[in-house]
């Protein structure tokens, strides 16, 4: 009789016992659910909220330097296409210290608005022109706006609260939202760096092939947004080196390098016909344009009268 009460205390105690570790896991399974719905929800909104604040800027910002410039850029591109001159894409980038790729966007974002007469060619050191065609102008800004929302969207993915103080940056923003190069190459420098990221975590090669795929397209949209490679490069070597895999790094490195290199040629046209010399003058302006643009030498003067 003993061992028969024994035994079932036994086994209401091993019974119990699983009966907590079942409601346990259905809480923690709870949990999770309720974590990821809570994750989910706040990636919506603060994509959301970033498509918000982009959408007022993109209708109430007024026409912004270097507008005129990349419109005009996109009109001439957006006219090649119409008539499919792919031929006059190797002759093509208004304002060549900067690589095509943005500007090409900008003026398939233009095929969908009314053509209209190629905005005027006028000096870097010219007042914003506030009679820009309103419809090609919020056509073109529109584009800006996706793909800065897009990279907002992308960063909540890792860290929502991130992602809203990307979504809310003023500047950022203002960049996003008017006719500049700027949202383009942030979003392909952000792929470029988690995509690394990726790679290097789960020592995956097609991640760091994705990686050298959008360090080409960004050196093809604004040559400053490919200083985050040496970051890469810095921190990739030194990693290499902790696990003494030196060799790997340098074979992967070359091969990163290599395609990166290919696309970037691949997705600026206007190099095909003398690369060397059109990329050394594209390269080359911007040491010149800090000491001898007008506007520099107006600041100059402005500041040594004072």
């Amino acid at each position: 009789m003993i061992m028969a009460d024994t035994g079932w205390v036994l086994y209401s105690i091993i019974a119990l016992n699983n009966k907590t570790q079942e409601q346990e896991s259905q809480s923690m399974n709870r949990s999770r659910q309720i974590s990821l719905l809570l994750k989910i929800l706040s990636i919506v909104l603060v994509t959301g909220i970033a498509w918000a604040l982009r959408e007022r800027a993109v209708n109430k910002l007024p026409v912004d330097y270097d507008e005129d410039d990349y419109m005009r850029a996109a009109q001439e591109f957006a006219q090649l296409i119409r008539a499919e001159d792919w031929a006059g894409f190797q002759n093509t980038n208004y304002r060549t210290e900067h690589p095509p790729l943005a500007k090409i966007l900008f003026g398939v974002s233009l095929l969908s608005a009314p053509e209209k007469p190629l905005i005027a060619d006028r000096p870097t050191t010219a007042e914003p022109d506030k009679y820009l065609p309103r419809q090609l102008l919020l056509a073109a800004r529109t584009l800006g706006q996706i793909f800065g929302t897009i990279t907002v969207f992308l960063l909540s993915l890792f860290d929502p609260i991130a992602g809203l103080f990307l979504a809310s940056h003023a500047m950022t923003i203002k960049y996003d939202s008017q006719v500049m190069l700027e949202a383009l190459p942030a979003l392909t420098s952000f792929i470029m760096v988690t995509a690394y990221r990726q790679g290097r975590r789960k020592n995956d090669l097609g991640w760091l092939i994705v990686s050298a795929i959008f360090l080409g397209l960004t050196a093809a949209s604004k040559y400053l947004y490919c200083i985050v490679a040496i970051a890469i490069l810095i921190d990739w070597y030194f990693a290499a080196k902790r696990t003494d895999d030196l060799k790997s790094f340098y074979r992967n490195v070359i091969l990163w390098g290599a395609i990166s290199i290919a696309i970037f040629i691949a997705a600026d046209p206007y190099l095909w016909p003398n690369p060397i010399e059109r990329l050394t003058d594209s390269v080359l302006y911007h040491a010149g344009y800090s000491t001898g643009a007008g506007e520099v030498e107006m600041r100059i003067i402005h500041f040594g009268n004072h």
